[in-house]
């Protein structure tokens, strides 16, 4: 009797037999998403129908990742209703550089003080080059036109950046103590009370301007010391406050 014929075992893969693909994966990091992105997909679904979550369903993120980038639909609105006028150049009409410059200045100050949520957004650097580079481009264009090499430009319009940035963070710093029923005068006071009385003797002696916040945030003095020394630089009188 002849045995039953058993079943031919599978057969067994070669070494050099291909393995079965992988499946493909993106080359290269994905893409960063940044506030200027967040702002064209909101335009693109419009004013009256964006949410929060339907722009994140737009972009292919998260709700948790968009939120990094504005808190709120109410930011978010506040964002686009205000994109058109951020940072506008001021028109030149052959008016001396520092008019000009003090001009851009006030720009600046002005669309990050009336913004917060841009000034958050540029803190916590989502805020790129895509708002401002056209500002920068025309300011250095209006300063080339006065006899300014471009990186003698670019040096002033950094300084006169910092000078803005850093007036607004102060401002930014005193609205939000405010919120609370606070003040930079109380938390001075709080501070000099804790230590003996003969310790910050400097500090006591300057005590209410130290803590006064409109001295902190004068930005159109140091602006202005700034511009002198550009002008001294350059060989010409210094210009009166424009």
């Amino acid at each position: 009797m002849t045995p039953p014929r058993l079943p031919d075992p599978p057969p067994v893969a070669a070494a050099d037999d291909p393995l079965p693909a992988a499946p493909a994966r993106p080359v290269g990091r994905p893409r960063r998403l940044t506030l200027e992105a967040v702002l064209d997909a909101a335009e693109e679904i419009g004013l009256a129908d964006v949410t929060m979550r339907r722009l994140a369903q737009h972009l292919g993120v998260g709700l948790a990742t968009l939120y990094r980038y504005v808190s709120d639909r109410d930011a978010l609105v506040r964002l686009l209703t205000g994109r058109a006028g951020y940072r506008k150049p001021p028109p030149d009409r052959g008016q001396p550089w520092p008019v000009l410059v003090t001009g851009y200045a006030r720009s600046i100050h002005s669309s990050l003080v009336s913004q917060p949520a841009l000034l958050d957004a540029y803190l916590r650097g989502t805020l790129t080059a895509a708002l401002e580079i056209e500002f920068a481009d025309d300011f250095l264009a209006a300063l080339g036109r006065r006899g300014f090499t471009p990186m003698q430009a670019l040096a002033l319009y950094h300084d006169m950046s910092m000078i803005v940035i850093g007036a607004a963070v102060v401002e930014a710093h005193v609205a939000a103590l405010q919120s609370r029923g606070e003040t930079i005068a109380q938390h001075v006071l709080g501070a000099l009370t804790q230590r003996e009385r003969g310790e910050l003797a400097s500090v006591r002696a300057v005590q209410r301007a130290y803590a006064d916040p409109g001295t902190r945030s004068h930005w159109q003095r140091a602006l202005q010391r700034l511009l002198a020394g550009v002008a001294a630089q350059r060989g010409e009188a210094p210009a009166a406050h424009p």
